[in-house]
């Protein structure tokens, strides 16, 4: 999982540190998968997959789930998400 307290920036406007770190975590491909907090609300967080890690063809989707979005927060959007996709791991996340 990643620590932001150890990646000072990773969540800047700029994704310069979030792109150092990601790429750096594709590279070493030791993980099939990254933990990274959410931006939006930082007590979630993103599973990135690694598509290189010999481990990534075991993982799969357990299920789609609807989730209830509130419209105020897509307001000035047109679209917005209806689903999200719960990822069965076979491997433990970093």
């Amino acid at each position: 999982m990643l620590d932001p307290k150890a990646s000072a920036g990773w969540s800047g406007a700029d994704y310069i540190e979030s792109r150092r770190v990601g790429d750096a975590w594709l590279l070493t491909v030791k993980t099939a998968i990254l933990l990274v907090p959410s931006v939006v609300f930082d007590v979630e967080r993103n599973a990135l997959i690694n598509p290189a890690h010999a481990e990534t063809a075991r993982i799969g989707i357990a299920g789609i789930e609807a989730i209830r979005w509130d419209d105020r927060l897509f307001s000035r959007l047109l679209l917005r998400p209806a689903r999200a996709a719960i990822v069965s791991s076979c491997c433990a996340p970093t």
